[in-house]
This record gives structure tokens, sequence and C-alpha cells, in this order.
């Protein structure tokens, strides 16, 4: 019976094959593996070509983690749920449309990178990946998002930019550990007050999107350091975002507002306020206190 290890020669006629003793000395058009105690834990193979994975990368029953983007796969196989130890999947940058529901099979995954290309929806199945902490879906048709996604207890960072959606439900609430949320660039018209439940938030970018309003309790958001609106539609700046008092960075170009709320020059961390290109009638005077406290302003 042929071992796995070796079975990797077969592909040596399209691309070539080396050990290495840690995965970032990968280099592209080769498949670079890294074992550990005899089994192979790491797999490189980016910029290869392939249109499909190659089954022997199936057959690693230790593989952690596999980097298989920039390459021309079409499909994922049903039989991807056979990698249990799976912890990073990085399949960025290929020509997925969709993805197999046995997806949601990966039980240990915690990494997962599906962005820079034309997917256009997540198996219902992700909501399974219970220690999923990381999910990259960006620059991708994606229009709307499985109900699932929102059970994601565990994930910190979320990156849906350059994408279609056009909304949010309340369900967002649900990804209690979020840390940063990153929204820009897609044909969002509004927000749900529920975002404002995710309590350890510390960085939300929403700019490039069609927002007119903000919800009213975005204060709520007790741990924000940065927030990002700028081109937008937004014709209010609610007065509860005084109430961020970890906030560092907050941007408001191009947007549609005509007064600031007065609250703003009590934001006590606050280090970077850009309002260039907005349509303040004039400029509130305590924009100067800002300045003393050593915050830079951009008009």
């Amino acid at each position: 019976m042929t071992h796995p290890l070796e079975s990797l020669s077969s592909i040596a006629s399209i691309t070539s094959i080396c050990e290495v003793s840690h995965i970032t000395e990968r280099a592209d058009g080769a498949v670079c593996y890294r074992q550990c105690d005899g089994e192979v834990v790491h797999i490189a193979a980016e910029k290869c070509g392939f249109e499909i994975l190659p089954d022997v990368f199936l057959s690693f029953d230790k593989l952690e983690k596999l980097f298989v983007g920039r390459n021309k796969v079409k499909a994922c196989p049903d039989n991807l749920s056979q990698l249990k130890s799976l912890k990073e999947l990085y399949i960025y940058g290929n020509d997925l449309k969709t993805l197999p529901e046995s997806l949601g099979a990966l039980s240990e995954l915690q990494i997962l990178d599906l962005s820079h290309q034309g997917l256009e929806s997540l198996p219902h199945t992700i909501g399974q990946l219970s220690k999923l902490e990381i999910l990259y879906a960006s620059n991708t048709l994606i229009a709307e998002l499985p109900e699932s996604l929102w059970q994601l207890k565990k994930l910190k960072y979320l990156n849906l930019t350059d994408n279609k959606l056009s909304c949010l439900p309340d369900a967002i609430s649900g990804l209690a550990a979020l840390r940063e949320l990153r929204l820009y660039n897609n044909g969002l018209t509004e927000i749900p007050d529920q975002l404002c439940r995710l309590k350890g938030l510390r960085e939300l970018y929403l700019n490039g999107n069609q927002l007119q309003r903000l919800p009213k309790n975005i204060g709520d958001l007790k741990n924000l350091e940065i927030l990002d609106l700028r081109n937008n539609q937004i014709q209010v700046i609610p007065e509860s975002i005084g109430q961020l008092d970890n906030l560092i960075h907050l941007d408001l170009r191009a947007n549609h507002f005509l007064t600031l709320p007065d609250s703003l020059v009590g934001l006590p961390n606050l280090k970077k306020l850009d309002l260039r290109w907005s349509h303040l009638r004039e400029h509130p005077k305590w924009l100067q206190t800002l300045e003393d406290r050593g915050c830079a302003i951009y008009l």
C-alpha cells in the first residue's frame, strides 16, 4: 500500500514538490509540505495551476493547514470533510462559485479564507464550524448570507468587504465574540440596531455603502476603537456616539450631515477625526478643544 506522502510524487509531473521546515518558506508554483512526527501537517500549493484539488491532499489525516490560493479550482470536493484535523483553510483567489455543504464537517477549523473569487454563496452548514475564529469572504459576489452564519459564537474577525450585500439581519447580534467587522464597499442602506449588542467589537468598517442613518444606540459599542463611516449618505450623527469612550479613530468623510453632536467633544481617547468633504454648515467651536487634547482633525 502506498503511503500518502509517497503519492505526492504523482503530481510531480506538473509542479515541483519540496519539504520545508516552516510553511512560510513556501514558494509560488510549488507544492511545499511540512511534517511533524512523520505526519504531514501543513501543505501549501499556491499558484500551481490546479483546476481540481489533488486527491492526495485529502489523504493526510493529521493535516492542520492547507494553502491552495491563487489556483484555478472550480469546485471543492465533497470529501474535503475527510480533513478532520484541519484548522486553517486558505482557498482564496480561485474560480469557486459555490462550496459543498460538507464544509460544515470541518469541526476543528479556526481560519477560513474564501476571498477574491466569483463565489456566489456560503454553504448553509457554515454555522456548524463551532471553532471558527476568522472568516475572510471579501471580493466575491455574495448577495445573501446563510442564517447559520450568525451562530458562530467564537468568530472574532469577519471580512465581507467588496460584496453585493444590501442588508444585515437582526441575528448579527449572535456573533458574541466578534472583535472586528469589515463591511465596506457593499450596498448596505441601513445597519440593524441589534449590531450594537456586539459589546466586544473594537473595529467597525462601514465605508463605501449607502447608509443614511446609524443606530441611535451606536453608543452601546463601549469597546469600539475604530469607526469608519466615510463615503455614505449619513444625514444625522446620533448623540450617543459621544458614549464611545474608547474610540480612537472616527472617519466621517464624504457624508451628508449638516451638524455634529456636541457629545463628540467628550470622547476622551479620540486621536483622529476626519470631516473632509462633509456638508457641515459651520465648524463647531469645540473642535479646538479636541485639537488641544491632541486629536488630529481633518477638515
